[in-house]
């Protein structure tokens, strides 16, 4: 998971490995892409199970990127909350994230 978080250059998250494995473990959801026994993509979400799910973590390997990874795991870690009023994702103002996001139906 660390190779994953810094491949994508989100060192913030890998200079503290113990709470990045917490934060990860309390997610209200988490689902992963793998390719043979490598980790190459993750989305988790935190939710309170009713009015709000909130879209924290969307990463796939930069060899893996533009393939449909990043769509299909964000459709899957969102299915378990269809029936929750807002969903949520806060991103960095990168116009490719953007052009991201707002293919998947955010704004």
């Amino acid at each position: 998971m660390l190779a994953l978080y810094d491949s994508v250059g989100w060192s913030a998250y890998t200079n503290d490995p113990e709470r990045l494995v917490r934060s990860v473990l309390n997610s209200a959801h988490i689902v992963c892409s793998r390719q043979a026994e490598t980790l190459v993509g993750l989305a988790r979400v935190v939710s309170d199970f009713g009015t709000l799910v909130y879209l924290q973590d969307v990463l796939v390997d930069p060899r893996m990127q533009r393939c449909g990874t990043g769509a299909e795991l964000v459709a899957r870690v969102l299915e378990p909350f269809a029936d929750v009023r807002q969903t949520v994702v806060l991103t960095d103002a990168d116009p490719g994230l953007a052009a991201f996001y707002t293919s998947l139906g955010f704004s």
